[in-house]
């Protein structure tokens, strides 16, 4: 009699490791590119969107219950596909962590790296026992593999003498936190990659999938075309990984050899952006074909903080994520970028616009719903901790969400609606804590915004059709 394929009823054991461990052999910062990287990848672009939100629907409750769905059940045939792993899918869900790992080839230097990215992964739950177990047998293993690999090379990270290391005190004392001061403390990274997998986020599958999108755009292809932009800048860009490697993969394209320069705040966030670029380029082979360098600068600084390169050519800047909207104010952005580009630079920032067809009240329920999670609460929360008298475990409301009307003081965009974040916790004179704000643009009037400052509009890609989520790709002109 054949074995039954059914799926049973519990859930995925030991899940938190498991998919740890296969975002360590995927190389991927996060769940949401994991998915995208096994299940969109075998469909088409216009697919590609609802099959890696349908899997990543049931992905993060796989402890709870196992796989069931069509493009669940694919993610887990493509694993063992890929792999050459000789089990059925039920049992990888039934089986312990280690058990799991031995299902791969031994000899995969990939696999052995993974096991020591795993036993380093805070999100991956594990006890002291079972990394014990997985450092004695695979301790010679990994010596070996890594030595071989180079992969994890050392790297330098830059920092501006002008640059402020500003923690939220300051923004607590004056009654507003700003953007930045969130990612200056240590926990500011984990705090992020749990928002990016929560299931309220849908804007990061937005953003990647739109960027896949415009690089594969005529209009983008048509910029880079005669080589020159051989520098890449990524603004903000700490935490998303993913999204420095698809702009690197397409710019190489066009030239031979790629300087990508990694700048943030925080050296906690480049730090993480850092350990999957260094091993990408050391497994892709690209260590003579991409330079890549990081930089701890403010991108409301850069006429101060960014020094360019006389022999640099013309330079590719991104500000992606939507972190435009997150700025206190636009004209603050574009008089700082003013310092260090030039004409023929072009710029990839991505915003998040008004849909055309909603009423105000619409507008301001989908803005202030898309950021009801506990997980949006404790990256918001994180630089709070042990600075006032905020319980985690407090069933009153930790964060407070309001939508500007259309007289928006939070931004100089026309028509644009901002969403602002607050918290009753340790404001001053017991008045609410500004935590953020994030504002949704109408498409047009920040193309003509950006023009004001001598950027024009090339073009803009999209997820998908009903996306509200917005790649736009600009180009210095004075």
């Amino acid at each position: 009699m054949a074995r039954s394929t059914m799926a049973p009823k519990e859930g995925i054991r030991d899940w938190a490791a498991k998919r740890s461990f296969l975002r360590a052999v995927y190389d991927e910062a996060n769940d949401k590119s994991l998915v995208i990287n096994v299940v969109g990848t075998r469909v088409s672009r216009h697919e590609k969107m609802d099959v890696a939100e349908k899997c990543y629907d049931t992905f993060r409750r796989w402890n709870r219950s196992s796989p069931t769905s069509p493009s669940s059940l694919e993610f887990w045939k493509w694993i063992i596909k890929t792999h050459n792993l000789n089990v059925r899918a039920p049992t990888l869900w039934s089986c312990t962590i280690e058990e799991f790992i031995s299902h791969f080839p031994p000899s995969d230097a990939e696999v052995n790296i993974a096991v020591g990215q795993l036993l380093e992964d805070p999100r991956a739950d594990l006890d002291e026992e079972t990394k014990d177990q997985l450092r004695k047998k695979y301790q010679t293993k990994l010596a070996g593999e890594l030595d071989d690999a180079a992969v994890f090379r050392e790297y330098t990270v830059g920092c501006s003498e002008t640059v402020s290391f500003e923690g939220p005190q300051t923004g607590m004392q004056n009654g507003r936190i700003q953007h930045a001061q969130f990612y200056t403390v240590p926990e500011a990274a984990v705090a992020w990659a749990e928002l990016v997998d929560s299931e309220n986020y849908r804007m990061y599958l937005d953003c990647l999938l739109s960027l896949e999108e415009l690089v594969l755009s005529q209009f983008w292809l048509d910029a880079i075309e005669d080589g020159r932009h051989s520098v890449a800048v990524i603004l903000g860009g700490g935490g998303s990984p993913e999204k420095d490697w698809i702009l690197a993969q397409s710019l190489l394209r066009a030239v031979n050899r790629l300087e990508l320069i990694l700048t943030d705040i925080s050296i906690y966030m480049i730090g993480e952006s850092a350990k999957v670029l260094q091993r990408r380029i050391a497994r892709k082979k690209l260590a003579s074909r991409i330079e890549p360098a990081y930089r701890v600068c403010d991108f409301l600084k850069l006429d101060e903080q960014f020094f360019r390169q006389e022999n640099w050519g013309s330079v590719v800047w991104a500000l992606l994520g939507g972190t435009i909207g997150n700025v206190p104010a636009e004209i603050d952005f574009f008089r700082s970028i003013k310092g260090p580009s030039k004409v023929g630079d072009l710029l990839v920032v991505g915003v998040d616009t008004i849909d055309d067809g909603e009423s105000e009240d619409q507008m301001a329920n989908r803005m202030s719903t898309q950021y009801r999670s506990k997980e949006l609460d404790a990256l918001l929360l994180t630089p709070l901790m042990g600075k006032t008298g905020w319980d985690p475990h407090s069933p009153e409301p930790l964060v407070n969400v309001t939508v500007s009307g259309s007289r928006n003081p939070h931004s100089d965009v026309p028509s644009s609606r901002t969403a602002v974040f607050s918290t009753p916790f340790g404001g001053p004179n017991d008045k609410d804590i500004t935590l953020a704000t994030s504002t949704r643009y109408v498409a047009g009037e920040f193309i003509a915004y950006a023009r004001r400052f001598g950027w024009r509009h090339l073009g803009t890609a999209k997820s998908s059709e009903d996306s509200t989520y917005n790649q736009l790709l600009l180009q210095r002109i004075k």
